[in-house]
C-alpha cells in the first residue's frame, strides 16, 4: 500500500508537565593585551555545556513515525472526529532530548593612528566544535557544520564571525562591517 496522505490541523500548546532543563557547564576564558603590539586586545572564552531534559517539540512527521512504530503515547496525540476522521494532531513541547555543545568565542580589537584620525578594527566570532542533539529516543545528531534546515533543526555553522573597521577623525566616523559563516 502506498503511504496515505492526510490533511489535518495541528494544535500546538504548552505542556504543564514540563520540568526545568538541567545543565552542567564548564567554561574558561582569557584576555590578552600583548605589550609588544600596542592597541591590541584579544579574548578567548571556551565552553562545554551538557543539557538533560532539553525541551523540544516533535514535528508532525516525527509524531506520525513514532506512532507507526508502535509508540502509544504519540498515537494518543492524534485526535479524531466522531466519524473516525482525523481532527487534529496535538503537538506539545517535551523534556525528551539532550543537548551537548562546545566551542570557542573570540574577540580581537586593535586601534592605530591613520592620517589625522584613528582606525579601529573589531573581530568577533565563534567556533562551534559540537552541537549534538539526541531527541525522542533517536540517535544523536551533531549539527555543527551543517547548513540549511533540512534536518528539522536549525543549522549551526562551524565558524561564524564579523569584522568591522571604523575610521574616526574629529567629529565624524565611518564604519565598514562584514559578517561571514563557514
Amino acid at each position: 500500500n502506498p503511504p496515505r496522505q492526510v490533511v489535518s490541523f495541528t494544535n500546538q500548546s504548552g505542556n504543564p508537565a514540563l520540568l526545568p532543563e538541567k545543565a552542567f557547564t564548564i567554561s574558561g576564558g582569557v584576555v590578552l593585551t600583548p605589550h609588544w603590539i600596542e592597541g591590541l586586545q584579544l579574548s578567548f572564552d571556551w565552553y562545554n555545556i551538557n543539557v538533560k531534559g532539553y525541551i523540544q517539540t516533535p514535528s508532525a512527521v516525527q509524531e506520525s513515525n513514532f506512532c507507526a512504530a508502535g509508540n502509544q503515547f504519540y498515537c494518543g496525540q492524534f485526535i479524531h472526529n466522531p466519524d473516525g476522521s482525523l481532527k487534529w494532531l496535538l503537538q506539545q513541547p517535551q523534556n525528551a532530548s539532550s543537548l551537548t555543545t562546545s566551542g570557542l568565542d573570540f574577540q580581537a580589537d586593535y586601534s592605530m593612528p591613520l592620517f589625522a584620525g584613528t582606525v579601529s578594527w573589531h573581530l568577533l566570532g565563534n567556533y562551534t566544535d559540537e552541537e549534538t542533539i539526541a531527541a525522542f529516543g533517536q540517535s544523536p545528531v551533531d549539527y555543527a557544520g551543517q547548513l540549511g534546515t533540512f534536518t528539522g533543526n536549525t543549522a549551526m555553522p562551524k565558524l561564524k564571525g564579523s569584522l568591522s573597521a571604523t575610521y574616526a577623525e574629529g567629529a565624524w566616523s565611518a564604519t565598514l562591517d562584514r559578517k561571514s559563516v563557514v
